[in-house]
């Protein structure tokens, strides 16, 4: 009777643990589970202004490091970098490292369910003449960057969304979350879990998604390039005259033209979903 009655609570948590894992999956494909955003997990962006600083542009790079928090990059009126931080000033530092500008934010350590934690918010705004290089590193919360066409950018985030308006080259690294560029020159972006949306790339693509779509309203491609998606669909609304390599293991393809003697080639495999190409 005692295995019984232990089999009986062994049933019960498994099929608690499977109706979450179904309704998490529920909300993935419905696109739901990308806006439930830092409250959804017991997290609110702080509004107690800490940090409010202005510096002079003469960085090569600027690094943001944060632990959870939104990060966000726009335009300034002037020829300054200003930095404007609300969260924890005891585990918020901002720093001049040679020619780096650092910024780090740490969250409070939580453990098991956590309510009313205190997320930072980090906006920093850059000259658009700016040409140096964005770090930027974000655990848990969104990522917004507005246009700087001379800027390298590498980003990496945990879980959050990631929305980049203007690049000229940027490397994501993306867990959980939507990767979002406008126009960019050369983009090479891994997702494990969420879309990929570009705009208009100009030169080069190397896109890697395990879960999620890829699509991208213009490509002009100018050097062999790849697109890779285990699950979900690929499209290019627009494609400059190069030779395309499809191949999908369970899907149709769907293509205009194909030119097989042009000289840059871009290769797209799916394992599962469908492949459209409009050239």
């Amino acid at each position: 009777m005692k295995n019984r009655g232990l089999i009986i609570a062994l049933i019960t948590v498994l099929s608690i643990i499977a109706i979450g894992i179904v309704g998490v999956l529920v909300m993935l494909l419905k696109g739901n589970f990308g806006h439930i955003g830092l409250k959804g997990f017991g997290y609110n962006v702080s509004n107690e202004l800490i940090v409010e600083e202005q510096f002079d542009a003469v960085y090569d790079e600027i690094w943001v490091d944060s632990d959870a928090g939104n990060i966000l990059f726009q335009k300034s009126k002037d020829e300054k970098i200003h930095v404007t931080i609300y969260g924890d000033e005891d585990r918020t530092t901002v720093e001049e490292v040679g020619s780096r500008l650092q910024i780090k934010t740490k969250a409070k350590k939580c453990f098991g369910i956590c309510f009313n934690v205190q997320a930072a918010k980090v906006e920093v705004q850059v000259p658009e003449s700016f040409t140096g290089k964005f770090d930027l590193k974000n655990r848990f919360g969104d990522t917004e960057v507005e246009e700087f066409e001379h800027v390298t950018m590498d980003v990496e985030n945990n879980y959050g969304n990631i929305d980049i308006l203007a690049a000229k080259k940027v490397n994501i690294k993306e867990d959980c979350g939507d990767v979002k560029i406008g126009e960019v020159e050369d983009a090479t972006i891994k997702n494990n879990l969420g879309d990929i949306k570009i705009d208009l790339v100009t030169n080069y693509v190397n896109l890697k998604n395990s879960c999620g779509d890829i699509k991208i309203n213009e490509a002009k491609i100018e050097k062999d390039s790849f697109i890779e998606d285990n699950m979900g669909s690929i499209k290019i609304y627009s494609l400059n005259e190069v030779y395309v390599d499809a191949k999908t293991s369970l899907g149709d393809i769907k293509m205009n033209t194909n030119y097989r003697t042009a000289d840059v080639t871009l290769k797209i495999d799916n394992d599962c979903g469908d492949i459209k190409v409009e050239n």
